[in-house]
């Protein structure tokens, strides 16, 4: 039987409720004295169940969905406000299916494909809702949305983070509100952290950063005994393309246990101490230290999966070619409130849909 939902509701679901919130807040930036805080939402992930061929979905208006991520905007912002914390937001939507990638591993993400396809009508929806998004961000304050087509939005993240240099900004943290793996290759990258909503009967909400990826990876992930490794965290990076990624349809090729304890060999053994942690490693380099353990393996493909997986690399040499518009980025406001209320009211309000200036 298909599940039911709103739009609304399915929205909702991602905007944690300020009570987990704050716990995790008061945990997971306990240290930090930052006045500012980038929030990247990744659109995909928020409406990805709306392709699921075993769901249907209602709305009262077809711009329901765009009036719903800015209310989240609203939602986040007006907590991090009450805290003295200043906030940008990007949204940036994708459909996580670039056509090079197709070229590295036969069926990449088939399945997402296959019911975008099939679902025109949604995929005409949501095509309205970013051309709306992307027009009204235009007249609030610290927000910008990104159509990046088929790219990954893990791409457009690394890219926006490391084209703002973020990470030399004082006072400056980084949060990525995702449910998406391959964002968690970000975290060693940028020293970022992710929340991942996660909502039940109660709000089982979680934030993963550099001490608990390895935890929250094998165990909400992967389903496995929350083993700690004594491997660095930046070797997520690896260790995906070297077991298997099942969220974009690439199969397991080799166990996680295994893996890990190839590169834990190399990174701790001192006669064969070739790679060092706290270093991000691309995959050739790891392939070649860990040549003797990957026998069977075949390291091209892993490289190859590496390449289509990796937010570095698909930013690098992948996004930029068929987003050349992006190569420079503007964060520049449009300083017109009557305009923005006059759209705000005639085709959301006015429509039973609308969105929460106020908290804007």
């Amino acid at each position: 039987m298909a599940a039911t939902f709103t739009i609304e509701r399915l929205v909702a679901s991602f905007c944690v409720k300020y009570a987990k919130l704050n716990a995790l807040i008061n945990q997971y930036y306990a240290n930090s004295t930052a006045t500012k805080l980038s929030i990247y939402i990744d659109m995909n992930s928020v409406v990805k169940k709306l392709y699921s061929i075993d769901t249907l979905f209602g709305y009262n208006d077809k711009l329901e969905l765009s009036a719903s991520i800015l209310n989240m905007c609203a939602h986040y912002r007006e907590f991090f406000r009450s805290r003295g914390v200043q906030t940008n937001f990007f949204i940036i939507y994708g459909n996580n299916c670039p056509a090079f990638n197709e070229l590295y591993i036969k069926g990449y993400n088939n399945k997402f494909v296959q019911n975008y396809i099939k679902k025109e009508d949604t995929a005409k929806m949501v095509s309205l809702n970013n051309n709306s998004l992307f027009l009204i961000t235009q007249y609030i304050p610290g927000i910008y949305f990104y159509d990046i087509g088929n790219n990954e939005v893990s791409a457009m993240i690394d890219y926006i983070l490391r084209y703002t240099n973020s990470a030399s900004i004082p006072g400056l943290e980084s949060l990525i509100i995702t449910k998406d793996i391959l964002a968690f290759q970000l975290i060693p990258e940028h020293n970022v952290k992710i929340l991942r909503p996660y909502k039940t009967d109660t709000d089982e909400s979680y934030m993963v950063d550099m001490s608990n990826l390895w935890e929250i990876f094998l165990t909400k992930y992967r389903h496995l005994s929350p083993a700690h490794p004594n491997i660095y965290p930046g070797f997520i990076q690896n260790i995906l393309p070297m077991t298997g990624v099942r969220e974009r349809g690439m199969y397991s090729i080799m166990n996680i246990t295994n893996a890990m304890n190839a590169i834990n060999k190399v990174t701790l053994d001192p006669l064969l101490k070739v790679l060092e942690n706290d270093r991000l490693y691309s995959q050739a380099v790891v392939n070649t230290a860990c040549h003797d353990m990957l026998n069977g393996f075949n390291e091209d493909e892993i490289e190859l999966r590496y390449k289509a997986i990796n937010p570095r690399f698909q930013s690098s040499y992948v996004l930029l070619d068929s987003n050349p518009e992006f190569r420079v980025l503007r964060f520049t406001d449009i300083e017109d409130v009557k305009s923005l209320h006059d759209v705000a009211v005639t085709y959301y309000e006015n429509k039973g849909i609308p969105i929460d200036l106020d908290r804007l």
